[in-house]
C-alpha cells in the first residue's frame, strides 16, 4: 500500500516481495489485500509506469535513491516489536550492496544496526 501511495503522488516505485505468487498476482493487476480504492490505484500507477513489482532483490537494491523496509512487525513475547523481518530484509539488502544507514529509517540507525551491518557485509 505504501508503494502504491508513493507512486500515486508521482514517484517511480519498485516493490519487492519474496513471495512469487504475490508478485505474479500484483503484476496481473490483482491486489491481495482489500482497500476500496487500492486496486484502481495500483492499476493506474502500473499503466503509467510508476509502479512495478518483482522478487529480484538485486534489481530492487539497485533501484532508486531511497529504500523503505515495509514489513510486518508482530509483537514479541514481551510485547515489544519483533524486528526479525526487518533484520531479514536488511541482511538481504546488505548482501547486494553495502548498507548506507543514512538512507534508511531512523530505527535502522539505532544501536542494533552496526552489528548487523558488520555481519551482513562480511
Amino acid at each position: 500500500m505504501t508503494g502504491t501511495c508513493l507512486a500515486d503522488v508521482g514517484h517511480e516505485v519498485l516493490c519487492i516481495d519474496i513471495d512469487p505468487a504475490k508478485v505474479d498476482l500484483l503484476n496481473s493487476g490483482q491486489v491481495p489485500i482489500y482497500e476500496p480504492w487500492l486496486a484502481a490505484m495500483v492499476a493506474r500507477n502500473r499503466e503509467e509506469g510508476r509502479l512495478r513489482f518483482t522478487t529480484d532483490t538485486v534489481e530492487g537494491v539497485a533501484f532508486g535513491t531511497l529504500q523503505f523496509i515495509a514489513v510486518g512487525m508482530p509483537p514479541d513475547e514481551d510485547g515489544s516489536a519483533d524486528m526479525q523481518y526487518v533484520l531479514d530484509v536488511a541482511a538481504i539488502r546488505n548482501s547486494s550492496r553495502k548498507a548506507r544507514p543514512s538512507r534508511i529509517s531512523p530505527a535502522a540507525r539505532a544501536s542494533w544496526w552496526a552489528p548487523i551491518q558488520t555481519k551482513c557485509a562480511s
